[in-house]
């Protein structure tokens, strides 16, 4: 039996991962992910909890992630009962979306609702009357019958039955959504490469739109700072491969060219391998073996 281990406040982001359920019959079913918004910490007005809050009560309940500062303002006790912490299911949105989180890179975001801006709105939404919005029941959620539909609020325990070993995380990593919520990437299955100029990418990120034939960097596993960067590297290495192939008139390939080509690709490589170790993307090749491949090529 554990407490949090971590603060939590209003507007803070909970991944729930792990756990199973065992029916009568032993039959046990895993639990699916959920992301997890708080709206609201019950028991004090301005939404922080007094100092000597009684620890959880519930079994195999875990919220790790990196510290938070002690120096904060809006620190709010980690040992609090999580029956005083109010949350509502977040759905995902492959780009930042009202009402949606969004995986970018190390960095995982929600975007707030329309008028969905400070603690005063998640005040509001415990004036519902809940008892009513928990008759909304979706069918996935058939094996919890205090959970209901996406918009609702509800206690924290209410995700997590006792002794089903289920754990969150607060304050956590890209990559901790990427092995958890996703079991890998959704976007390119764990490649951690797009086609720029298939799947909708001239839509979704603009930014990276680019023809086809080429690999660039993944905007969701990778992150969309490094997949922009990777497009400007590619640019640059296309213009001068056109040079070195003949395809621009009246322009010779020189050796500062051969120099610059050389420079421009071992940057590229070493940031992605950088990206890929943080990330925590196992079994990719290393830079300096991608390096030698485009040599190779080029």
């Amino acid at each position: 039996m554990e407490s949090l281990e971590q603060p939590v406040n209003p507007g803070d982001l909970l991944l729930l991962h792990g756990g199973k359920l065992v029916n009568e019959a032993g039959v046990s079913t895993a639990i699916r992910p959920y992301m997890l918004l708080v709206t609201s910490i019950q028991g004090n007005s301005d939404d922080t909890p007094t100092p000597g809050s009684p620890v959880s009560t519930v079994d195999s309940v875990t919220v790790c992630g990196s510290p938070i500062s002690t120096d904060s303002p809006n620190k709010v006790d980690p040992r609090l009962d999580i029956s005083a912490i109010q949350v509502r299911k977040v759905p995902y949105g492959i780009t930042s979306k009202n009402g949606c989180w969004t995986l970018d890179g190390p960095h995982v975001y929600y975007t707030p609702q329309e008028g969905e801006t400070n603690s005063s709105f998640f005040s509001e939404l415990l004036g519902k009357d809940l008892e009513e919005a928990k008759e909304e029941i979706c069918d996935e959620d058939l094996m919890y019958p205090k959970r209901a539909s996406i918009a609702d609020t509800h206690c924290l325990g209410d995700f997590m039955p006792p002794g089903a070993g289920v754990k969150l995380m607060s304050k956590f990593h890209g990559r901790d959504a990427l092995r958890y919520y996703f079991n890998g990437c959704p976007c390119c299955n764990g490649t951690t490469w797009i086609c720029p100029g298939c799947g909708g990418v001239s839509t979704l990120w603009p930014d990276i739109f680019a023809s086809c034939g080429r690999d660039q960097a993944c905007p969701i596993c990778m992150g969309l700072d490094i997949a922009m960067e990777d497009k400007s590297y590619l640019d640059e290495l296309e213009r001068l491969e056109d040079i070195k192939s003949g395809h621009c008139s009246g322009t010779q390939f020189s050796a500062d060219d051969m120099d610059e080509a050389l420079s421009l690709a071992t940057e590229r490589y070493e940031a992605l391998e950088a990206r890929h170790e943080e990330m925590g993307h196992l079994g990719h090749e290393s830079a300096e073996k991608m390096l030698q491949q485009w040599k190779d090529a080029f």
